[in-house]
This record gives structure tokens, sequence and C-alpha cells, in this order.
């Protein structure tokens, strides 16, 4: 009928300005709330298992197993002395270094010099190493991360790079956009029935949220805790899964938005203002417990991943983007082989001291 073509004319016009709405805004974080930031213990996700407040060392030995039994991780590590005494493009160094002060303001970490300057030369090194994607904002939210709870940067730079290169984030960060689109039509086309209707009738893509999340691992939007959990579920995946796992958290989300979505039916602004400010109210164990629904979640996801990468040649001129600050089972058991056995999990968790191991086995381990 007549309405429906419209609708269909609509939708075709508004997905098509999706490069448009991705050319001229910024990623920024937003403080989150300070006691989260503030905590020694974190909680850590082994395969299928979750080691609840435990020592951040855990997660250091964690991701530092983790790159020793990477081929391309322990390549990284080597080359990483090499990198950082070449010259990076000159625009790539002028927007790293616009942007690193901005990175987690909030976080002990990189309010110091000595800490912005670390992420400085991890940031630039990658454009080197990748220079098909060279910089674009929402990396040094990632790179971050890794350093955050690294404290070997040339450890922290080799997962980084089996982040990118390994689990294929890259692919959201290169300069047509292209996966990213891809990755935010997915979501659209998953979302809750009625958050769906209720947004496309307020005419709210997914260009105006998913992008923070997808482009920061959620990091610029949640505390690191958050963000580095979801960096532990991705690295125990091959490429197409760590696509997957993005998309089931950025569901999980509106799962637990829906009521306010759906009650806010026609207000714009207000739907907007749910979809970027409650999520940052929420608490530590509110927080832990939508990670773990996320992952253990069997709603399909329907990802295609190419899980190719060619190195680009270093004499490449690496681009650097900009990108938008928006207006906002299979379970992990049953997805075929991890990096990480439950005896891989075990090790690790003897390594420190404190809750870890009771905590597995209260868990069922």
């Amino acid at each position: 009928d007549g309405e429906g073509r419209d609708a269909a004319r609509d939708g075709r016009r508004r997905k098509g300005a999706y490069h448009e709405l991705l050319s001229g805004l910024h990623i920024h974080r937003h403080p989150v709330m300070p006691s989260l930031e503030g905590e020694e213990n974190v909680d850590v996700q082994i395969g299928p298992r979750l080691f609840q407040n435990v020592p951040q060392k855990m997660r250091s030995n964690l991701w530092d197993s983790m790159v020793q039994k990477s081929e391309l991780g322990r390549g990284c590590v080597m080359k990483y002395p090499a990198l950082q005494a070449q010259i990076a493009h000159p625009k790539v160094c002028s927007d790293i270094e616009k942007d690193v002060p901005r990175t987690f303001p909030d976080v002990r970490e990189f309010s110091s010099p000595d800490g912005q300057r670390r992420l400085m030369r991890l940031l630039r090194s990658y454009s080197i190493l990748d220079p098909a994607v060279g910089y674009c904002q929402g990396m040094n939210f990632i790179a971050g991360v890794f350093l955050k709870y690294v404290e070997n940067e040339s450890v922290a730079f080799g997962a980084f790079c089996m982040l990118m290169q390994e689990r294929n984030y890259r692919e959201l960060f290169l300069p047509d956009m292209h996966k990213l689109k891809e990755r935010m039509d997915q979501l659209e086309k998953l979302l809750p029935r009625n958050v769906a209707s209720v947004l496309e009738e307020c005419d709210i893509p997914p260009t105006y949220y998913a992008p923070q999340w997808f482009l920061s691992c959620f990091s610029n939007e949640m505390p690191t805790a958050f963000a580095a959990r979801v960096v532990d579920c991705i690295l125990g995946q091959n490429a197409c899964e760590g696509c997957e796992i993005l998309i089931k958290v950025a569901l999980k989300i509106f799962d637990k938005l829906q009521d306010r979505i759906c009650a806010l039916h026609g207000n714009f602004e207000g739907i907007l203002k749910v979809i970027k400010n409650e999520p940052r109210k929420w608490d530590r164990p509110f927080l832990c417990a939508l990670l773990t629904q996320a992952f253990d979640s069997d709603r399909p996801t329907s990802i295609q991943c190419n899980q190719s990468f060619s190195v680009v040649p270093q004499g490449s001129v690496p681009p650097s983007r900009e990108v938008p600050r928006p207006v906002a089972d299979q379970t992990v058991a049953d997805q075929g082989p991890s990096r990480y056995s439950l005896v891989d999990a075990n090790l690790l968790a003897r390594v420190v001291t404190g809750k870890g191991t009771e905590n597995a086995a209260a868990d069922g381990g």
C-alpha cells in the first residue's frame, strides 16, 4: 500500500545517509560512576567461566598468556621497539595528540603525562604497522583499556594487535566504514520488535548510538572494567564470534531499556536521553549480570564475517578519521573450541591470591 511504500522509501533514505552521519562528529568519554573506576578487583571472563571480584593481576596474566600463545601477538611485541623508532604520518600524530588527553580523563592511569605518553606511543606504532587503518577515533579507548590492565607496554601492544587483526576488530575502522554500517544494520534488524517500532517512528537509527559503543568496545560509555570483560570474551573467540559479542551486548542493553523507551513513545529527545544516560547509572552488579546474560544469550545474530587479513605495505599513507558523536543460544560454552580451556582458567586462577578459585568453584567449576 501507499504507507508501506513511503516507509520503505524513508528507510532507504535514512540508510543512505549513514555515511554523511559518520563524517563529522566525535567520540568522547562520558565519565561513569567514579566508584566503579576506583575498584581494585575486577570480574574476568575466561571462555565460559566468570571469575568474580579477583585482583586485576589476573586479567593482566590472562592477556599476557594469550599474547605468548599467539604467533601474531609475539611478533608484534618484538616489533614494538622498532615501530616506535619510526615516524608516523603527521596528520595521524596530530589527531592522536588531540584525542589522547580526552581518553579516560576520569581514570587514574591516564591523568598523568606518563600514562598519556604510553597511549600515544601505542597508537602511533599501530598506525605504522597497519596503514590501511591508520588511526581512527575509538581506537584510543580500546588501546587505553589494554594499557590500564597490562603494565608491560609491549605486551599491551601485542594484545591490542591480536584484537584488531586476529579477531578482525580492525574491519570496523576501515576508511569506508562499510563493516561498521553492516554491524549497525544487523543490530537494527535484531532489536526487540516493540523497541524497533518506537525507534523507527521517531527516526532514530543506530548511527545515533551504536558507533560510540562499537568503536570503543563500550568503553566510552561504560566503566573500563565492563569494556575489559567484553575484550576478554572477544579475545577468547574467533573473528566472527567477536562481531557477535558486540551485537549481543548492545541487544541486552536494549532489553534492559525497552520499558523506558516504549513509555516515551514519540518523544525523540526523551528516548535519546534514555539510551545515552540510563546505562551510565547502572551499578557493578547490574552490569555484571547484563554481560553474563549477553554472553549466554542464544539469540541469533546472523553475522557473516570475512576473517581474511592482509597487511598493507608500510609505505602507504595511513588515514586518520573522526567518527560520530551521536545525538545515544548458542552459549559461550557451545561456541566451539576456545583458545582457553578450563584447565587454563584454573591455572590462571592459582596465579593470584584471593577469591578467584573460590568463586570459580562456587560458579560450578
